[in-house]
């Protein structure tokens, strides 16, 4: 049987997103936030830059998801006292409850991916994406065209 794996790798994706957003719905976040969420708690006082690099995710969108997750009072924003044009973000008490909370339930994402796999299998499940990241990573980074 041949496999088009972006297609699979696409629909495990969108399936995935599904189960987050179902899991973490009344903490009043989605699959677009939680991200940002989880790596402020881990990073306090972490650069908006620093997190875009780190996420993979252009300024504009960290910005809005940021922007958002002040709003409803998880994070607290503040200009960097040597240079004000750097906009630092640390989780309030609020926001570190729910990313301890956050963090739990997005464990139950393993447990559903992994049903019926042996541990072996899923090394080699994890090692075979990790090379496949590679090798997107490597195509981006060359600046490849469309050949």
């Amino acid at each position: 049987m041949s496999y088009k794996l972006g297609k699979e790798i696409s629909t495990l994706f969108r399936h995935q997103t599904m189960v987050i957003n179902d899991l973490i719905e009344d903490l009043n976040i989605s699959s677009g936030q939680y991200l940002f969420l989880i790596h402020v708690h881990q990073n306090p006082g972490i650069a908006q830059k620093t997190l875009s690099n780190l996420l993979n995710i252009d300024r504009a969108n960290t910005n809005r998801a940021l922007k958002y997750l002040e709003s409803i009072g998880y994070i607290q924003i503040t200009s960097d006292e040597k240079d004000r044009r750097v906009r630092r973000s640390e989780t309030t008490d609020l926001g570190k409850e729910k990313a301890l909370l956050l963090k739990d339930r997005l464990a139950k994402i393993t447990e559903i991916l992994s049903e019926g796999f042996t541990k072996e299998e899923i090394s080699i499940i994890g090692n075979l994406l990790q090379r496949m990241d590679q090798n997107v990573i490597n195509y981006l980074k060359e600046g490849r065209q469309h050949e």
